[in-house]
């Protein structure tokens, strides 16, 4: 899903958090030639899509790599 679908998504499944995920993780090798860093715009991509289509639903962005804790019910 591109950031536009996924944020879609999320206004039809209205969950109680959504975290875009592989955002950063795919970096072609040979790539770097041409951007120098991993892509880092789906992932805000998508919080500016929820904003608009989602707006209900809160998102959470975790670097590749980091760890976060679920808030309770």
């Amino acid at each position: 899903m591109n950031p536009e679908r996924a944020a879609q998504a999320a206004a039809i499944l209205r969950p109680r958090l959504a975290v875009p995920i592989h955002w950063g993780t795919f970096y072609p090798a040979g790539l770097r030639r041409v951007v120098p860093e991993p892509f880092e715009t789906p992932g805000l991509a998508f919080v500016e899509a929820a904003s608009r289509l989602a707006p209900d639903v809160p998102v959470r962005v975790v670097a590749p790599g980091e760890a976060f804790d679920l808030p309770a019910r």
